[in-house]
C-alpha cells in the first residue's frame, strides 16, 4: 500500500509539471493541450526519533493509512508527551483524532505548534494551519479535558507539499501535539492509544 501511494505521489508531481505546459506541434502551427486528473493524497507520519522521558512511544500505520500512536509508561505523576505529526498533501486536508486510555485519564490534547520541514513544503503552509478552538494550545492554553471517544477534528490546512515523495524530509508541515496524561492511583502502569486520521478536506464530514 505504501509503495502504491508513493508511486501515485510521484505521478502527481510529474503531472503537475506537465499540466502547466503547452507543446506546440512541429507542423501546421497547431498546439497540443494536456489534461488529466491527479489523485488527492494526504499522508501522515511521526518521526521515529520521537520519545519522552519514562514513556515508550510506538507508532503503527493502519490499513486505511491512519496512524496509531501508543504511549506506555509506569510513571505515577501527570506526564506530558509531545508528538510531532508530519503531514504531506497535494490538496487541502483535515486532521482528526480519537483516543482510548487504560490505567490513566487523558487530561489534555492540544496543538502547540506548527512548522514546515523544508524548502519543498508550501511556504505559507504552517501559518495557514487552522486549529479547532477546543484544541488550540498555541497561545498558552492549558488543560482542555477532551472527549475523544470518537474522531474529533483537530485542525485543517491548505496544500502542504510542493514536491518530493512521501519519504522526502523537506516537504511536510509538522504540527506538534501535546498530550497530558494523569495516571490512576490504582494502576501500576498506563497506556494511551491515540488514533490520528487525515484526509482531503472534501472527504471528511
Amino acid at each position: 500500500m505504501a509503495a502504491l501511494r508513493l508511486r501515485r505521489f510521484s505521478l502527481f508531481l510529474t503531472l503537475t509539471l506537465c499540466l502547466t505546459c503547452m507543446a506546440r506541434a512541429q507542423a501546421g502551427g497547431g498546439s497540443i493541450r494536456m489534461t488529466g486528473v491527479v489523485s488527492e493524497l494526504v499522508a501522515l507520519s511521526v518521526p521515529q526519533t520521537t520519545q519522552a522521558p519514562g514513556v515508550l512511544v510506538n507508532t503503527r500505520r493502519r490499513a486505511d493509512n491512519s496512524l496509531t500512536v501508543t504511549l506506555d509508561s509506569n510513571t505515577r505523576v501527570p506526564t506530558e508527551v509531545r508528538i510531532p505529526v508530519q503531514i504531506r498533501s497535494n490538496t487541502a486536508y483535515r486532521l482528526s483524532a480519537a483516543a482510548t486510555s487504560s490505567g490513566s485519564d487523558l487530561k489534555s490534547l492540544l496543538v502547540v505548534g506548527a512548522r514546515t520541514t523544508g524548502t519543498l513544503a508550501a511556504p505559507d503552509a504552517a501559518e495557514a494551519v487552522s486549529v479547532a478552538a477546543a484544541f488550540d494550545g498555541r497561545n498558552g492554553a492549558g488543560f482542555n479535558l477532551p472527549n475523544l471517544s470518537t474522531l474529533s477534528e483537530l485542525l485543517g490546512g491548505p496544500r502542504a507539499t510542493l514536491g518530493g515523495t512521501l519519504q522526502s524530509p523537506q516537504n511536510a508541515v509538522e504540527v506538534t501535539l501535546s498530550v497530558v496524561v494523569a495516571p490512576r492511583t490504582d494502576a501500576q502502569s498506563w497506556t494511551v492509544e491515540l488514533l490520528l486520521s487525515a484526509a482531503p478536506a472534501g472527504q471528511l464530514p
